[in-house]
């Protein structure tokens, strides 16, 4: 598969460690053996252990999948400069710092991640909080704000991210009013959804999740006049085959 990274397997966290502190640098990340607690074979290392000793390193986990009944495969690779932080890889990186185990790389990602926002973004992803300055602006917009209004989590916190890596005012300023006139069309960041709305007799709106459709449930284009006519000829040949 096209840029699938290398199979690696090590015997536990300590080598794990080593791998790091020689390839940390150069590599462009693997596909790491797990296991779960208590395993040994082929590798003691567990996940917990792998995720922190990355973020040690200035790494991060991504995708994986099962290899067999005791072991997994996940992806390990270098944090890319627009990596987005979580608001639990903060709360780990900081009592990985609080044991002394944060290595040089380590630290340095974090201080890029503060320098250009998403540090900081990392905190309104987790409290669900936009700026104030963004949502004062939406909401002087009826047709903005009602697009905010049904927007995922996701899609929000994208809006608030590209805006907290801004590093000028006027910069942001920008990026604010092009996000209210984006909202203000009815466009989002992100596909999504849309959300069915109901009209009270108030005349309120209230917006619910979309119904799904079975994805194998499909509308035949062929009329049923058409239909019937096709069943009645297909009648009519077997009818004469029979009385051969």
């Amino acid at each position: 598969m096209a840029g699938e990274k290398p199979r690696l397997t090590l015997a536990n966290q300590t080598e794990w460690s080593k791998w790091l502190a020689r390839e940390a640098d150069r590599s462009d990340g693997v596909m790491l053996t797990l296991v779960k607690k208590g395993s040994t074979q082929p590798t003691s290392l567990t996940y917990e252990e792998a995720r922190d000793e990355a973020l040690c390193h200035g790494w991060i986990d991504s995708t994986g999948y099962k290899a067999d009944d005791l072991t997994h495969v996940r992806r390990f690779t270098p944090r890319r400069p627009k990596s987005v932080w979580s608001k639990l890889n903060i709360e780990y990186v900081d009592r990985l710092r609080s044991e002394g185990r944060m290595k040089p790389r380590g630290e340095l990602e974090i201080e890029k991640a503060k320098a250009d926002g998403r540090w900081d973004a990392a905190y309104h992803q987790a409290s669900n909080v936009a700026p104030p300055d963004l949502l004062a602006a939406i909401a002087a917009v009826p047709d903005a704000q009602a697009q905010w209004d049904i927007l995922t989590k996701g899609n929000k916190f994208t809006l608030c991210f590209r805006l907290a890596s801004l590093k000028t005012e006027a910069g942001r300023q920008k990026r604010i009013a092009a996000t209210v006139e984006m909202l203000a069309r009815g466009e989002t960041p992100h596909p999504q959804k849309r959300k069915r709305e109901l009209v009270e007799s108030n005349g309120s709106v209230t917006t619910t999740k979309q119904v799904k459709v079975p994805a194998k449930s499909k509308i035949s284009a062929t009329p049923p006049e058409q239909t019937r006519s096709s069943q009645r000829r297909s009648g009519r040949l077997s009818a004469a085959v029979d009385g051969k």
